[in-house]
């Protein structure tokens, strides 16, 4: 069910209207199938493709512990790769950077190149988001796309709804799909509990 769900939303981004965003000048790289779609982006070209094992340089960032776990399962989880953290060398390089106000706290800018990733953030949450795209980026399409990337969200209350008051739903569902939730950057979960209220 979880491969089904994740390969449908993917596969999504290539029709809808709301994920189709085009490259710069022609011969520029289009922007990485993502969903939602990136805000800026401005093409290169070449690609960064994932090895089997992914370096993560946090020398520059603060990153919490929280983040790691979550960026570790979700490479292992989507795409079976093994991630290490160091501060030395890297294949993706996490930097704090809060000088760009814009970004608001979950927003990030990407440098992508054919051999590093470099990902800035004022949050350690803008490197989860980060990741996020990197992750549907290569699912959709196998590699991420040379170019750089400035993303940030229209909304600051993201969210969706699971009516588990008219219907039973296992927990491990509701774990699974706030899951997904977050990989497409959404950064809250409503529970429909009952239409009586909280004394009834």
């Amino acid at each position: 069910m979880k491969k089904r769900i994740l390969a449908f939303l993917i596969s999504a981004a290539t029709v809808m209207p709301l994920c189709c965003i085009g490259g710069g000048a022609a011969g520029t790289n289009k922007a990485p199938t993502v969903i939602p779609a990136i805000r800026e982006w401005n093409g290169g070209t070449g690609e960064f493709k994932l090895s089997d094992t992914v370096k993560i340089n946090v020398k520059d960032a603060t990153v919490s512990d929280g983040k790691k776990n979550i960026i570790t399962e979700s490479f292992s989880s989507y795409l079976g790769v093994d991630v290490v953290f160091a501060e030395e060398g890297g294949d993706i390089f996490f930097v704090t950077d809060k000088s760009d106000e814009e970004l608001g706290k979950d927003g990030y800018s990407m440098v992508i190149t054919e051999n590093t990733i470099t990902v800035k953030a004022p949050e350690d949450i803008g490197f989860l988001y980060g990741v996020y795209t990197i992750l549907q980026s290569v699912k959709a399409d196998g590699y991420v796309p040379c170019g750089k990337a400035r993303d940030f969200s229209y909304y600051q209350i993201r969210g969706g709804m699971l009516d588990v008051g008219r219907a039973w739903i296992p927990l491990d569902y509701v774990e699974e799909i706030t899951k997904y939730y977050a990989f497409f950057k959404l950064n809250e979960i409503h529970l429909h509990i009952n239409d009586k209220g909280a004394n009834n």
